[in-house]
């Protein structure tokens, strides 16, 4: 991920690692991988809402809660304003975040509040930093990657 699209962010990088891992047996298989990369590179929105709450939602209690959100907004900020800490910069964000995620307004967000906002606002689905790859790269990629005769992902660099 890291060396074809770009990514970087280790710990978003650890969540998507967990959610490709579908039997959770700390290894990657062959039919896993190419149903991640599947969604990954050409999933329908449904399908990215799904994948993507899955790798926010690090613990799979079923929400994102604040301190995932803290977790992953913390790695975006680039700069702080002078005068500013980072965790109030962040905590601030996350506190914007809720109020746009919250659907409900039960002070949590859970995947129907994700999904409702996010079809209402697709810019919203990466919310939590980026997870899938950019719409340029993953045309240019796409192009990149055969099955072979066992019906093996490779990636042809």
């Amino acid at each position: 991920m890291h060396g074809i699209f770009g990514m970087t962010d280790e710990g978003l990088m650890e969540c998507m690692y967990q959610v490709f891992d579908m039997d959770q047996d700390g290894a990657i298989g062959p039919e896993e991988f190419v149903v991640g990369m599947s969604v990954f590179l050409r999933g329908t929105l449904e399908e990215k809402i799904d994948y993507c709450f899955s790798v926010y939602d690090h613990n799979g209690d079923g929400l994102v809660s604040r301190d995932e959100m803290f977790h992953h907004l913390k790695s975006a900020v680039v700069n702080i304003p002078p005068g500013e800490e980072l965790d109030e910069v962040v905590k601030d964000m996350v506190e914007m975040v809720c109020k746009k995620l919250d659907m409900d307004h039960d002070g949590r967000v859970s995947f129907t509040d994700y999904a409702t906002a996010v079809a209402a606002e697709p810019l919203l689905l990466e919310v939590f930093g980026p997870v899938l790859p950019d719409n340029q790269v993953r045309g240019k990629k796409i192009q990149n990657i055969a099955i072979d005769e066992k019906e093996l992902i490779h990636i042809v660099v």
